[in-house]
C-alpha cells in the first residue's frame, strides 16, 4: 500500500484496528520554523502523526546567508521543497493559506481547497515592509538590486552608504553583515566608501550583551564603519535622511535598509495589532485550540532562525505528546545563536535573552566555519546531506 494511502487508512480506521489514530498535523510554511517542525515530528512521533506541509514555495533557501552572495561568499544553502517534505515523511501541498476556520479545524487555501487538521502549526513567517523610499530593501527588492548597489559603490558612482535598521520587531544582524562586507570589499579594491550603520539599538547587537556589543563596535571601528545608535532614520523633504532624535542629516547617501516586519494576520486566528499570533510559552496560540505558531509569525519580539528552530522543537514535542508518543513536552528556554559575517573570520554569538537584558554565552570563531548560518538541528542535517 502506498505510504500516503497507508497513513490515511491508519488515520481513518479508528481505535481497535491500529490501536490509535494518526493525528493530522498541518504545517503552514516552508521556512526554518515549518520545516524544523515537520522534521522533528518525523523523529518524535512517526507512528502517531500524519503531517501535511502547505507552502507555495518550490525550494527552501537559507535567507540569512544570501546577503553574502554579492561579495563572493558561498551560495546560500538550498533544498527542493519536495525533498524536504519527503525527508519529513510529510505530504506536500503546493498552495497558499488564505484563512483558518478553527471551529471546523480547516485551512482554506488558494489552490488546494480546504485542508482539514487535528493540529495546526502556523509557520508563515513575517511580512516584510519597506519603510524608506528610494532605498534598496533587503528581502523585498530582487537580489540584483543589491548587486547593482555594491557595484555602484565599488566603481565610484556612489561614495557613501547608510545601512538602516528600522524600529520595531526585527533582526538587526544583517545590517552589520552588510556594512562590514561592503567595507571589506572596498578595502580589498583600494576604494574608499563612507559606510554607516543606523540602528535604534542602544548598542550594536545589544541582544547579545555588553561583551558582544564591544566586539562588534571594535570591528566596525577597525573597518572604518560609522555607527549611529538609538537612532531612527526617515526621509527628509530633500530626499536625504534625517536621524531622530539627533536631527542629523545625511544628504546624497545611498541607503540599504532592512525591512520592518509585520505578522501574517491570518483571517480566523487571533492577532496582535502588528499581525503576529499571540502564543504562550509552549507555542500555543491564545484563544485558538489546537493551533500553534512558531518562528516569525509568533509574537515573540526577537525574530531569528535559531529561535524559530527552538520554538519548532517545543511545539513538535507538545504535539507528539498529545498524539500519544512517549515524549515529554518542553518548556521554551530561548538561546539565540548567530554568525556575523565580518569579511574576515566570522564571529559566532550566543546569548540567553532575558527580561532585563541578555547574558553573552560565547563570542568567538564558530566551531565549524562551514556550518549553516541558522542553527536548526534537523534542517541543518538535511542541508549538509
Amino acid at each position: 500500500m502506498p505510504h500516503d494511502a497507508q497513513r490515511r487508512a491508519m488515520r481513518d480506521a479508528g481505535p481497535g484496528t491500529t490501536g490509535a489514530t494518526l493525528r493530522r498535523v498541518v504545517v503552514l510554511g516552508g521556512g526554518v520554523a515549518g520545516l524544523e517542525t515537520a522534521l522533528a515530528l518525523r523523529r518524535l512521533a512517526p507512528g502517531a502523526t500524519d503531517v501535511t506541509l502547505v507552502t507555495p514555495a518550490e525550494e527552501y533557501v537559507e535567507i540569512a546567508s544570501t546577503v553574502g552572495e554579492p561579495f563572493g561568499l558561498p551560495r546560500a544553502p538550498r533544498v527542493p521543497m519536495a525533498v524536504a517534505a519527503a525527508r519529513a515523511g510529510a505530504a506536500l501541498v503546493r498552495a497558499r493559506a488564505l484563512a483558518v476556520d478553527p471551529d471546523r479545524r480547516q485551512v482554506h487555501t488558494d489552490d488546494a481547497g480546504v485542508v482539514p487538521y487535528d493540529e495546526l502549526v502556523v509557520a508563515l513567517g513575517a511580512r516584510r515592509v519597506a519603510t524608506l523610499d528610494d532605498a534598496v530593501t533587503v528581502g523585498i527588492d530582487p537580489p540584483r538590486a543589491l548587486d547593482d548597489l555594491v557595484l555602484d559603490l565599488i566603481e565610484g558612482y556612489d561614495r557613501s552608504l547608510a545601512v538602516v535598521v528600522p524600529p520595531g520587531p526585527t533582526w538587526s544582524l544583517p545590517a552589520y553583515d552588510l556594512a562590514l562586507l561592503v567595507a571589506r570589499e572596498a578595502r580589498t579594491l583600494d576604494k574608499h566608501v563612507w559606510t554607516m550603520v543606523v540602528t535604534p539599538e542602544a548598542e550594536p547587537l545589544e541582544l547579545f550583551g555588553h561583551e558582544a556589543s564591544a566586539r562588534v563596535r571594535g570591528m566596525l571601528d577597525a573597518a572604518r564603519v560609522d555607527l549611529r545608535t538609538s537612532a531612527v532614520a526617515s526621509r527628509a523633504p530633500s530626499g536625504g535622511l534625517t536621524l531622530s532624535p539627533s536631527g542629523e542629516r545625511l544628504e546624497g547617501w545611498r541607503v540599504l535598509a532592512l525591512p520592518a516586519l509585520r505578522g501574517p494576520a491570518l483571517p480566523g486566528l487571533p492577532a496582535t495589532a502588528a499581525g503576529f499570533l499571540p502564543v504562550d510559552d509552549r507555542g500555543a496560540v491564545r484563544g485558538a485550540p489546537r493551533v500553534h505558531a512558531v518562528g516569525d509569525a509568533a509574537d515573540w519580539p526577537v525574530k531569528h532562525g535559531s529561535l524559530a528552530a527552538q520554538e519548532a522543537a517545543v511545539v513538535a514535542h507538545a504535539i507528539a505528546s498529545a498524539a500519544g508518543a512517549p515524549v515529554t513536552p518542553l518548556a521554551f528556554a530561548p538561546v539565540v545563536e548567530a554568525t556575523l559575517m565580518t569579511g574576515e573570520e566570522p564571529l559566532h554569538l550566543q546569548a540567553r535573552p532575558a527580561l532585563l537584558g541578555a547574558r553573552t554565552e560565547h563570542a568567538g570563531a564558530p566551531a565549524d566555519a562551514a556550518a549553516p548560518k541558522v542553527a536548526a538541528p534537523h534542517l541543518g542535517a538535511l542541508l549538509r546531506d
